[in-house]
């Protein structure tokens, strides 16, 4: 009974598949005795899209970061920290003219891997628990898109998305840093 409501929902409601790529652009909000620079990291995606109403999709999303953060010690010691994660995006995304889409909606974020920090050209890999930072992140996004069709069903376009992080990503209470990202994305999207 549960399978064919699911079936149901989805065979009345237009699917499309997605393929994301581009880069995240780290600029987070930092309380402390350091100040940040933007650093660039890339980043690629899948996604899967509901039409939900009409001109209302719901959007799920699962993509792999690489979040890259400049740092300014000062005295001229340079430090960049580079992280792995897996972000989830969930939006609502409303297409407001034919090829332009607002989306608004909320994320998670897991690290993965190790803390890899550059410091003055010497680089070194640690844990995120030696490095003081917490693996899991809650935040909000809001995103702007612009689509065109490509062939039936399919559609290419850019997309545009500014991540608020929630979490302080930090253990240590002297300071706290909050992400704050925008994402620069490519977008192929098929329907199903």
């Amino acid at each position: 009974m549960f399978f064919a409501l699911i079936l149901s929902f989805f065979s009345a409601h237009a699917l499309h598949l997605e393929i994301q790529g581009g880069v995240n652009l780290a600029d987070p909000s930092l309380v402390g005795p350091t100040t940040t620079g933007t650093g660039t990291g890339l980043l690629g995606g899948v996604g899967l899209g509901i039409d939900v109403a009409p001109f209302v999709d719901l959007e799920l999303g699962l993509q792999y970061v690489n979040r890259v953060v400049d740092f300014n010690a000062g005295g001229g010691t340079t430090n960049e920290r580079s992280t792995n994660h897996f972000l989830i995006p969930v939006l609502f995304r409303f297409d407001a003219l034919p090829i332009i889409g607002i989306g608004v909606g909320a994320y998670y974020s897991m690290a993965t891997g190790s803390v890899k920090n550059t410091i003055n050209s010497s680089v070194g890999t640690s844990t995120y628990a030696v490095s003081g930072l917490k693996e899991n992140e809650l935040g909000f996004l809001g995103s702007l898109d612009a689509m065109l069709s490509v062939a039936p069903g399919a559609k290419f376009g850019v997309d545009a998305r500014y991540l608020l992080g929630l979490t302080d990503l930090t253990v240590n209470s002297s300071t706290s840093e909050k992400s704050r990202d925008l994402q620069l994305m490519l977008k192929l999207q098929v329907g199903i």
